[in-house]
């Protein structure tokens, strides 16, 4: 009889680490609204100041890497896609679990949401990243009708079937990405879109908001109330703003007032920020790389006027900001480096330390005749060799290919594999660059450029200076 039970225990142990193992594989990570829970729980206890929650009205425009380089504030956003506010008041309540956070700033785009309910994709980003508790039971009541309610609170039912969809991702600690390893919950927008502002000075009335979004609009402000931590509520510019939700937003506002929260709608304050959406426009929602640098700025000035904030740089203890300010500083930089047009505003971004360079000579190129010698020089290779292959960071070279340094390299890291490898035939030398199969060569007959970025873990641009057409660039 004790054998039986004993093996009947020991079954059912293996099956619960089988399912918990299946669950950790199969179950939803998205960045926005489930992942962010997961990175936000394994943060040390009361090492967040600034709490910013909303929609990706609030993870894609405030940069937490600006709010930690110019004022060493250690801020987290905690946010899904169209995150209604019922969602955003069960996130508060999850986040205060752990963290009691000098201040909060509530994006308040979502004040201007009048349906009851979100579609189905947006009720998973929003409820399924919530730790199993009560409430998050109450988050999913509140999220979907009675009779959907088993479809969320089951989550597996929503996930069970992704065979087809399962990467390395799904295996690898922080999916395999180092954008995860010390992120803050910001996704910076790099695309530019060409738009123009809609002034809505004009419209001062109001709108009643929906009397569910109000509930949980006044919940959430509430709560911050009864932790005894201040909360700002902002609205992000954005070009898609319509007068009925100016006159929603201006309504937020006076709720604010009642709650003795501050607020500020930033699309009334664009000449003040220094938005101009014909440059810093990703799309009608949201903020670029460069808007969302302005935008979180000008809240800095703001916050930093009106509270007492820490400033945490050189503290060791926040060192995980430190490193996600380096890494969006570093994403940035990769687009920026991607934009340019001349090759003179090329050459001193290749000095960043933390890329690979990879220069190869090809074709007719002459690299010890002008021009190629000029810009070889330029870039801080030697003259000397008939045909250049080498691998330069931070302005030095680490490698040449010659008859002392070999003629073939290979580059292993944990993500990638480079192969360098220079050769010869009766009439020509060939060089190639190849990382993990895939080999990168822009032009037949000049200079070839590979930049590898190692934090980010990918190229960061791969052009050609085209020695047929004056050196021209060629991506």
């Amino acid at each position: 009889m004790k054998k039986s039970i004993l093996r009947i225990l020991c079954f059912l142990a293996v099956l619960l680490i089988a399912l918990g193992c299946w669950n950790i594989i199969f179950k939803r990570k998205d960045g926005d609204g489930i992942y962010d829970l997961k990175k936000y729980y394994e943060l040390e206890k009361n090492t967040v100041d600034v709490l910013i929650l909303g929609s990706s009205h609030a993870f894609e425009n405030f940069n937490t890497g600006t709010l930690w380089d110019e004022g060493g504030l250690s801020s987290f956003i905690l946010g899904g896609s169209m995150q209604p506010m019922w969602n955003t008041y069960y996130f508060l309540k999850a986040a205060l679990k752990t963290q009691t956070p000098k201040l909060i700033l509530l994006e308040g785009y979502a004040t201007s949401f009048t349906d009851d309910y979100s579609k189905d994709s947006h009720i998973i980003k929003n409820t399924f990243g919530l730790p199993w508790s009560p409430d998050r039971v109450d988050a999913v009541k509140a999220s979907a009708p009675k009779e959907r309610w088993a479809d969320f609170l089951l989550s597996y039912t929503q996930y069970h079937t992704r065979y087809k969809e399962l990467s390395r991702a799904d295996f690898a600690p922080n999916q395999g990405n180092p954008l995860f390893r010390d992120w803050k919950g910001f996704g910076c927008s790099m695309q530019t879109t060409p738009l123009t502002a809609l002034d809505l000075s004009s419209v001062t009335e109001s709108l009643p908001l929906s009397e569910k979004t109000e509930k949980y609009y006044r919940a959430t402000l509430q709560l911050a109330a009864d932790a005894g931590i201040p909360i700002v509520v902002l609205v992000a510019p954005f070009t898609a703003i319509s007068p009925d939700q100016e006159r929603y937003f201006n309504r937020a506002g006076e709720i604010a007032a009642e709650h003795g929260a501050s607020y500020l709608n930033c699309n009334l304050l664009l000449d003040e920020i220094g938005i101009n959406y014909a440059m810093d426009a990703a799309d009608t929602e949201h903020l670029n790389y460069r808007g969302n640098r302005k935008f979180t700025s000008y809240v800095l000035r703001y916050l930093k006027n009106r509270y007492e904030l820490a400033d945490h740089r050189g503290d060791d203890r926040y060192a995980t900001w430190q490193k996600n300010a380096d890494y969006v500083r570093q994403i940035i930089a990769n687009q920026e480096l991607t934009e340019c047009t001349e090759f003179a505003d090329i050459l001193p971004r290749l000095q960043n330390p933390a890329y690979w360079v990879f220069v190869s000579t090809a074709g007719s190129c002459d690299p010890l005749a002008s021009p190629a010698r000029e810009l070889l020089k330029d870039m801080g290779i030697p003259a000397g060799e008939a045909s250049i292959l080498c691998q330069l960071q931070g302005g030095a070279v680490l490698w040449q290919a010659s008859d002392e340094n070999g003629r073939e390299l290979y580059l292993r890291t944990e993500p990638h594999d480079f192969h360098l490898r220079q050769s010869f035939d009766d009439t020509k030398v060939s060089n190639t660059v190849v990382m993990d199969r895939q080999t990168y060569a822009k032009v037949d007959s000049g200079i070839n450029i590979v930049v590898y970025d190692t934090l980010s873990e990918k190229i960061a641009s791969s052009f050609g200076l085209d020695a047929e057409n004056g050196y021209a660039i060629v991506r």
